[in-house]
């Protein structure tokens, strides 16, 4: 696999409450975009990303696992963690490499206990992220019931899509900028149709609109100045503000769907391709200077030397799985590094990257990118 430049680079985690269909996206992501030929699914054991044993009888997530798809010339960096809370340590490990997440809400249960550990733990390392109202083919769920918790949860939650029906008769997003409709017109949810939105749900639609651009604008000075001149705002003036406020935290991004069906994964993939931030936009790592505890900030260049970071081990008979992040440069495999923290040099070699249990060996790991390494025992 060709190295891919920095800033066509996304690294995201997926937390959620147990059971609220996160893994489900996971794998519907991977479906849509060709990394799979059917969605995967927990309760079957065909999951890609639950691929342990003891996941795939108690079909649920036990540990974070790493999968990677390309997308428009993009490539994300997809790890999925653990819904309960008796494993709630995978997503402290995570959280530190990660420059985006997408909190994954169950459209009938709302923000559960889950829902606020984790975003706690976002907060703390101040993570951008995007709410994926999921499930929305269950029958009677009061959206704005949903939409007001989720708002009282964190007045900076705005609804961006809202779902083109529910329950049975879910048939794709509605986009709040565009003000069109996204519908499915096949079973397997890889065809959709742009469309203009259905009269029954334009006023509704409309209703969420306005609120959704002071949203939006709040995040950028200059557009706020020209909303309050009474001066109209473009909706790609609406999508820049949008990225600039995700960034920064200011906004998190309400989307929706229904994974099992593969129902708004294209908009979402698209989304996180044009608004979510990239290593580059998320600035300098904060590393440890060989040879004593002074710290300094690596700014995320391919041209800086290599410095990177492992982030989650696993033990395995063969050897230990290292997860790793390159902050900066390139890691070359069978070259020599010094480890900070050790204060010596050690050869790092067999660089992979991985799709669920699957390998993908890589000769470099690049500034930006996320990949694992064995180390012999």
């Amino acid at each position: 696999m060709k190295p891919h430049a920095i800033e066509k680079i996304r690294n995201i985690g997926f937390v959620s409450h147990g059971g609220a269909g996160k893994t489900s996206l996971a794998e519907a992501i991977l479906f849509h975009s060709g990394a799979n030929s059917r969605i995967g699914k927990v309760d079957d054991g065909t999951s890609i990303m639950n691929y342990d044993p003891e996941e795939i009888k108690r079909k649920t997530t036990l540990g974070s696992s790493l999968a990677f798809i390309e997308w428009k010339e993009h490539k994300f960096n997809i790890l999925d963690n653990p819904g309960f809370d008796d494993f709630i340590g995978e997503v402290h490990k995570v959280v530190t490499a990660i420059d985006s997440a997408i909190v994954v809400v169950n459209s009938s249960s709302g923000v559960e206990v889950g829902t606020e550990k984790n975003w706690k733990i976002l907060n703390s390392y101040n993570v951008p992220r995007i709410v994926f109202l999921s499930k929305l083919d269950k029958e009677n769920i009061n959206l704005e019931k949903v939409f007001s918790e989720l708002k009282t949860f964190d007045p900076r939650i705005t609804p961006i899509q809202v779902p083109l029906g529910t329950g049975q008769n879910l048939r794709g997003v509605i986009d709040l900028i565009e003000m069109k409709a996204l519908a499915d017109t096949d079973e397997s949810g890889k065809k959709t149709e742009l469309t203009d939105i259905p009269a029954e749900f334009l006023s509704h639609a409309q209703k969420l609109r306005e609120p959704m651009i002071e949203s939006i604008v709040e995040c950028d000075d200059d557009l706020l100045n020209k909303f309050f001149d009474g001066n109209p705002i473009s909706n790609d003036e609406l999508r820049s503000a949008l990225k600039i406020g995700i960034t920064k935290n200011k906004i998190k991004p309400l989307l929706c769907g229904m994974s099992l069906k593969n129902i708004g994964t294209e908009p979402l993939l698209d989304f996180i391709m044009n608004c979510m931030p990239s290593p580059l936009d998320r600035g300098p790592v904060e590393a440890q200077v060989p040879g004593g505890t002074t710290k300094q900030m690596v700014a995320p260049s391919i041209d800086s030397p290599a410095s990177g970071f492992i982030f989650k081990k696993i033990n395995e008979q063969a050897g230990d799985i290292l997860f790793i992040r390159c902050v900066s440069g390139k890691f070359v495999s069978g070259n020599e590094y010094m480890n900070t923290t050790k204060d010596n040099f050690e050869r790092l070699s067999n660089f992979s990257t991985l799709r669920g249990k699957a390998k993908t060996d890589l000769e470099m790991l690049t500034a930006g990118d996320i990949a694992v390494l064995v180390k012999p025992k």
